[in-house]
């Protein structure tokens, strides 16, 4: 669904630049009126802060209103100077080819080890946009031996129960304001295969632990530590989950 409103909102774009091209139309036509009627979304009116406007007896919108109706992230690129819409990586980008194209992954099918997602952050406190992968792996003896080893106070997980390292590594693709953004464990959260989730494993990581300020085209990465239980085969984690549980960045343990 979100992959056809995209494809629709480029269409628009496209529509507007074939529209203003020169001596493809009048001036007349090309008249910018304020729109009369309302419009409806999901079959309750909808308004915008900014008014619809017809052109050429075409209704226009603004990109960021368009947005914001249909819960798709707009923003502007300062670095790159252009607009996104969507998730960053929605399409491939031939000036990042080390960006992915649009992740096809979610709560039911987690990305496996080493597969890149970017994922475009907005809330009261930040906005920004970041590239996200998990490239090893510890789990079981393994862990706990290097956790063990990590600080005196890390306690032996209980009985049934097994720890799991991943290191992750976090990229700033653009952040909103030139200001940095933090990256620590606890934006990140683990489930189980049955989808019940656990609680953050309170020990002290390994060096280097996932931990730090990023600026906007830099990165860090580090580990992460988990708890689940010995039995469970297919453990998952999210990066950024939404406080309703939706959205995020899944990945497999």
């Amino acid at each position: 669904m979100r992959k056809r409103i995209i494809n629709q909102l480029v269409g628009f774009i496209a529509s507007v630049v074939f529209t203003a091209a020169p001596g493809l139309v009048t001036a007349a036509e090309m008249q910018a009126l304020e729109a009369n009627y309302p419009i409806y979304l999901n079959g309750q009116e909808w308004k915008s802060e900014r008014p619809p406007v017809v052109i050429g007896g075409s209704t226009y919108l603004p990109l960021k209103a368009i947005g914001d109706a249909l819960d798709v992230p707009v923003i502007w690129n300062t670095e790159l100077r252009r607009v996104e819409i969507g998730e960053v990586g929605a399409s491939n980008q031939p000036d990042r080819p080390d960006v992915p194209a649009k992740s096809i992954f979610s709560r039911e099918n987690p990305a496996p080890l080493n597969t890149a997602q970017t994922i475009t952050v907005k809330n009261t406190l930040d906005e920004y946009t970041a590239t996200v992968n998990v490239t090893e792996v510890i789990r079981g003896e393994d862990a706990w031996k290097i956790i063990r080893h990590a600080s005196e106070y890390n306690a032996k997980p209980d009985k049934g129960y097994e720890y799991i390292l991943a290191k992750v590594s976090v990229t700033a693709e653009s952040i909103s304001g030139g200001r940095t953004i933090y990256v620590s464990p606890t934006d990140f959260d683990c489930f189980s295969s049955g989808d019940a989730q656990y609680d953050h494993a309170f020990v002290v990581p390994p060096s280097p632990e996932l931990s730090g300020l990023i600026e906007a085209g830099s990165g860090t990465s580090g580990y992460v530590a988990f708890c689940v239980r010995a039995d469970d085969k297919d453990p998952k984690i999210v990066y950024k989950q939404r406080h309703d549980g939706t959205g995020g960045l899944w990945f497999k343990l």
